[in-house]
């Protein structure tokens, strides 16, 4: 009888009869649930861990409470403690991340990546927008195509840049470089004054 158990393979609930405990946690077609409380309800999904979650088909989930929701798309992997994957084939990677958009990716402790192709990797970052990249620790990205990388910087226009700790790029295409550096919008100058003479620019009067 000993001689046919599987070995190198143990599972603990604590004392506590809890999910998947009769081997009912993969109710997807060829999905797979290996844990206490894992759920694989997708098609073709895994879920590896204490209540992890692979809800949607061709989804991974693995560690404590990583979800890849039903909303998910095919390959979304949520991975680590507490990491959510939804709305199209997003990556979380590490504690208490969130990615939610087709490529998004949160890498970190924790992160939020929303939108497509969005990214946010370090600590406590956001990239909120298409194409948005935050990385470092507590940045900011929101605007599509923006840029914030440093300490606490904020990208918050279209296509701006933030480099730097505490840099601020709050207008579309800004941007602000170095530390403590902010941007504003920018005003229409009709002349310049140098050495005490005052000159017009050529061209039509901005407004």
């Amino acid at each position: 009888m000993d001689a046919n158990k599987t070995h190198y393979y143990s599972v603990n609930d604590g004392g506590t009869q809890q999910g998947n405990y009769n081997n009912n946690g993969a109710t997807g077609a060829n999905s797979m649930a290996a844990g206490v409380a894992a759920s694989a309800s997708g098609a073709k999904a895994t879920a590896i861990g204490y209540n992890a979650n692979a809800l949607a088909a061709s989804t991974v989930a693995i560690g404590d409470s990583s979800t890849a929701s039903s909303s998910a798309g095919v390959g979304s992997v949520a991975m680590g403690s507490q990491s959510l994957a939804t709305a199209g084939s997003a990556v979380a990677i590490g504690n208490q991340q969130t990615a939610s958009g087709n490529g998004a990716v949160a890498i970190g402790d924790p992160n939020l990546a929303t939108g497509t192709g969005a990214v946010a990797v370090g600590a406590n970052n956001t990239a909120n927008g298409t194409g948005a990249l935050a990385i470092g620790n507590a940045n900011s990205a929101t605007g599509t195509g923006s840029l914030a990388l440093g300490n606490t910087s904020n990208a918050a226009g279209n296509g701006s840049l933030a480099l730097g700790s505490a840099a601020s790029a709050a207008n579309a295409n800004d941007v602000a470089l170095g530390s403590g550096s902010v941007t504003a919008a920018a005003n229409p100058t009709a002349t310049g004054t140098i050495g005490g003479t005052t000159y017009s620019y050529a061209g039509t009067t901005p407004t």
